[in-house]
């Protein structure tokens, strides 16, 4: 009897070399056409064997050695190959390894943003049909590796009807993933069960169970993450416990029947959350509380949420906070934002309609839009944003989140925008703001635009940093046709006019031109411009026209020519530039008479050439002599300086060289240095030196290195007189050096006097080789010094008088220096110590003194030793502000316990 064709056995073997280099013009000549070609460059050894019909395979069997790595074996068989895709298949897929080859033809099709593994071995075993597969996967690879199985059935929706899943993940570098490199190598057990899922009786669950999880060093192995799903109902579980986060995130939502969209109800509790030991905040802040809301969730980018906290707490090492009151609103969406805070201490408000990703554009065209004609800002119908900032109340703030931040008052901070008027205000009220060593008082910026008009101004009463200032400071800007109107006004105390710069800003042809008005006051002097002066900025570099200022003798003058912008300066003063910031004392902080010329190049075939000279000059009032400098740049990116004082007191001699085609950039300097009187440096170490005299000489060499930077130097400190703010002391050196090699600093009886004439005797080296990493070989020895001596201050951490012996071996490193040794308190020592977040306590049958406080990497062991007239106190404010006296009558121990 005839069978049909498609009962006809079969049986093939074929074995054959395919060069994939050369597969692409094989696969054209059957017309087969991919949708993107093969550049892969491998040599494939292929056997392929079948046995079986048209209708059912009995045999598929397919062996590849690649020379280039690439290894498959696989078999399987196949029924009723007629009714694809409702075909029943077995597929064993022996071995695999990724070569080459294998690399090159996945690429292409391969998600942009998820990472394709390089390393691929291991076996897949996959069997199914129409109805559903399951499979048995054991596969190693750079991307981790995964064991266990997978099953579906009902593959014909969307979602399959039912699936279930039990696999051990190993090594997983999740960070390849994710991009955050905190993240370390992940291992876990996924399980997941569901069934009727596109049905409303649907149900399963999935459970995550990570059993190696690091970040940021800290162990997440005992978290979990679970998810139940019944019916319309989803409800998802994280718990975590490491050592600096502790969260419970409860989510319970309906499921997404006909959108992308999850919504519901969010409870959070973080009974443990450090923000610096998970390298979120650099500053030790933690967070405790707990926070109910709802939030929603679309894959189209839309998400909303809105919370509201209880016994929300910040805390850091020394103090905590506790807002009374804390709810957040959020919405984020493709055409609008909204951000809504409210509590007791700080309150947020900002809204827009205008899409995120455009309001960057938006915002630098409209800005541009008032200082040229032909602007292309356009603004569109019904676009608003709102943003409005309050402080009512500071102390978490300063004490907390921004420890470097001491006061601030906020008594507005309000934006306003609407599109259909062209409207635009801003108003900023800052009373007071102190960080660090920057105080600002009455600061006050406002701007108020309406179309291509604007009005705006900043002003401030003054900026101080350290002994520096800046009192009466004002800059106003308003726009006219195409041009914006600028000017920086800074008053005397009588109210006279110190600086005045007005100043016209035009757009031409995508250039920034630049135009100096009448009323330019430089230091108090008077100065004319021509009425025709502008300085374009290209991209070449200023160009310059009719730019020439006088003031008496006094001139200056911008030259362009087809090569270059000249600058010539004939008996400027410095004053003119820099005498903006006074001193304390109110010494002019330079003066001297500055006349040379400078060459800016506008092409690279022409070099930076610079010659100046400034006679008699003065740094914060103290006589230099005459500086002379000369630059030039040998090459693009090369350029030498040279630098040097003559007729002084003070002598310096500076060549310095700068090279930025290579990368990283170099840099070195070589100085030859005869300083008398370093007094004039002291402002500009204001905030760590109250005094600073005396004479410095030797040369010093330093180079910019890859790692770090490179320091050779022969210094001698001579009569130099030094002040400490920290403790107030004031020490001498009277004839001491100091060496630095390739090996590090020396130092060989290093000496140190106090105010009283005792001697404090540094010795030994401290090694580095790129001053970015220290050993410490030194010993520290004194019969008697005066460590400290100031007066009571609240931002000290100790004030009074110390007096002490010291006998003290330093070794280890800068990251964990080792201290051992003696140290003996002696008569008319009167201190007081303040060790915020400390444990003070006083062991009366022992006569110990013993605190704790955080002297993190530092291994110290210290016997100290105090005379019968020692008195000394211990304050905590951390336990109360309480005070501990401590009437020492006999030998006291002071504990170390870091």
């Amino acid at each position: 009897m005839p069978r049909a064709p498609k009962e006809v056995p079969l049986s093939v073997r074929v074995s054959s070399s395919v060069d994939l280099a050369q597969l692409q013009g094989l696969l054209d000549q059957f017309a087969v056409v991919l949708p993107q070609p093969i550049h892969a460059n491998e040599v494939w050894n292929t056997q392929v064997a079948f046995r079986g019909t048209a209708q059912r395979a009995d045999t598929l069997r397919v062996d590849i050695i690649g020379d280039q790595g690439t290894i498959l074996h696989m078999d399987g068989d196949a029924q009723d190959l007629s009714n694809l895709p409702n075909s029943a298949f077995r597929a064993d897929v022996r071995e695999i390894a990724m070569g080459t080859g294998i690399h090159d033809i996945v690429a292409p099709y391969w998600p942009a943003d998820v990472p394709m593994p390089s390393r691929l071995t291991g076996s897949v075993h996959v069997s199914g049909s129409s109805a559903g597969a399951d499979g048995d996967l054991d596969l190693l690879s750079d991307l981790g590796d995964v064991k266990g199985t997978i099953g579906a059935t009902g593959l014909h929706a969307g979602m399959p009807d039912a699936m279930n899943a039990d696999l051990t993940i190993n090594n997983v570098p999740l960070h390849r993933f994710t991009g955050d490199t905190a993240m370390g190598l992940v291992s876990a057990k996924i399980t997941g069960e569901g069934q009727a899922l596109n049905t409303s009786d649907r149900s399963g669950s999935v459970e995550i169970l990570p059993s190696r999880l690091l970040y940021a060093g800290q162990d997440f192995s005992g978290s979990r993450i679970a998810a139940n799903i019944q019916s319309d109902s989803i409800h998802a579980e994280v718990m975590t416990n490491a050592p600096a986060f502790a969260v419970t995130l409860r989510a319970d939502g309906r499921w997404p029947v006909g959108s992308d969209t999850i919504s519901g109800a969010v409870a959070l509790r973080a009974d443990r959350l450090q923000l610096q030991a998970m390298g979120w905040y650099p500053y030790p802040v933690g967070v405790e509380g707990q926070w109910e809301g709802t939030a929603t969730f679309s894959l189209d980018g839309f998400a909303e949420f809105a919370l509201e906290g209880d016994s929300v707490l910040l805390s850091n090492n020394e103090r905590s906070f506790r807002f009374e009151e804390f709810a957040v609103q959020g919405r984020l969406a493709t055409d609008s934002t909204l951000f809504l805070l409210a509590t007791d201490a700080l309150e947020v408000e900002y809204s827009t309609n205008v899409p995120v990703d455009s309001l960057l554009p938006r915002t630098r065209e409209k800005l541009l839009s008032f200082f040229r004609e032909d602007t292309t800002f356009a603004p569109l119908t019904s676009e608003r944003m709102h943003l409005r900032v309050a402080l009512p109340k500071t102390e978490w703030l300063t004490g907390i989140v921004l420890p470097d931040l001491k006061a601030i008052e906020l008594e507005e901070f309000t934006g306003y925008y609407d599109s259909d008027a062209d409207a635009l205000r801003l108003n900023i009220d800052l009373p007071v703001l102190q960080y660090q060593d920057i105080s600002i008082s009455a600061l006050t910026l406002n701007a108020d635009a309406k179309g291509t008009a604007l009005d705006g101004g900043l002003r401030m009463d003054s900026i101080h940093y350290n002994d520096l200032h800046v009192d009466g400071l004002a800059l106003t800007a308003n726009s006219g046709p195409g041009t914006l109107k600028a000017a920086l006004r800074i008053e005397q105390d009588d109210g006279k006019p110190k600086y005045v710069v007005p100043i016209d800003f035009r757009r031409i042809d995508g250039e920034i031109a630049m135009h100096l008005a009448e009323g330019l006051v430089l230091d108090t002097s008077a100065w004319t411009v021509d009425p025709l002066n502008e300085l374009r900025f290209t991209d070449a570099g200023p160009v310059a026209e009719h730019f020439i200022l006088s003031s008496g003798e006094q001139r200056a003058e911008l030259v362009t020519t087809a090569n270059t912008t000249e600058v010539h300066l004939d008996h400027f003063n410095m004053g003119a530039l820099l005498n903006f910031v006074s001193t304390r004392d109110s010494v002019p902080m330079v003066g001297g008479v500055l006349t040379g010329e400078v060459l800016l190049p506008l092409n690279t075939s022409t070099a930076l050439r610079a010659d100046l000279r400034v006679e008699e000059l003065r740094v914060t009032g103290k006589p230099m002599g005459d500086l002379v400098v000369h630059a030039e740049g040998p090459g693009s990116d090369q350029y030498k300086v040279n630098a040097r004082l003559e007729n002084g007191t003070n002598a310096l001699d500076a060549d310095a060289r700068y090279d930025g085609g290579q990368q990283p950039p170099a840099m070195e300097a070589h100085a030859r240095i005869g300083l008398k009187d370093m007094a004039f440096l002291q402002p500009f170490a204001g905030g760590v030196l109250y005094e600073l005299g005396g004479g410095l000489n030797g040369t010093v060499d330093w180079r910019k290195l890859k790692t770090g930077h490179s320091l050779l130097g022969d210094l001698t400190f001579t009569n130099a007189i030094i002040g400490v703010k920290q403790t107030g002391a004031r020490y001498e050196l009277r004839s001491e050096r100091l060496l630095a090699d390739a090996d590090g600093l020396t130092f060989n009886n290093f000496t140190v006097l106090d105010s009283l004439g005792n001697a404090f005797v540094l010795h030994g080296q401290v090694f580095t080789t790129d001053l970015s990493s220290m050993r410490f070989d030194l010993d520290l020895h004194t019969d008697s010094f005066q460590l400290v001596n100031s007066a009571p201050s609240k931002d000290e951490l100790f004030y009074g008088d110390l007096f002490a012996a010291l006998d003290v071996r330093v070794t280890g490193t800068d990251k964990a220096p080792v201290v051992k040794g003696d140290l003996g308190i002696l008569a008319g020592t009167n201190l007081s110590v303040v060790l915020p977040g400390s444990q003070v306590k006083l062991v009366e049958s022992e006569g110990i003194v013993e605190f704790t406080t955080d002297l993190s990497g530092l291994d110290t062991t210290l016997q100290a030793t105090a005379e019968e007239r020692l008195r000394d106190s211990l304050r905590a404010p951390a336990q109360g502000g309480s005070r501990l006296a401590c009437p020492c009558g006999r030998s006291r121990r002071v504990r170390y316990r870091p």
